[in-house]
């Protein structure tokens, strides 16, 4: 799966931040009223972080596997 480094959109001017050199990504994880989670990175780094949601940041649908438990002995 490919995560584009397209940058974001800030909320305060609207300019492109970063294009070409960071990816961010939301999350479907709100922090706050205000705030959600984000994964960004660059050519050095993977991190997460809890910007403001007026912020553009990309979105991009990821398959979430599950697994099975067995259990071994009932309940």
């Amino acid at each position: 799966m490919e995560f584009p480094a397209v940058g974001y959109r800030n909320n305060t001017d609207g300019a492109l931040n970063n294009p070409g050199t960071n990816g961010n990504y939301w999350s479907s994880t709100q922090n706050s009223s205000s705030d959600a989670y984000e994964m960004y990175f660059n050519s050095s780094s993977v991190n997460t972080n809890n910007p403001n949601r007026k912020n553009g940041l990309s979105v991009r649908c990821v398959r979430q596997e599950f697994t099975t438990l067995i259990l071994t002995q009932p309940l």
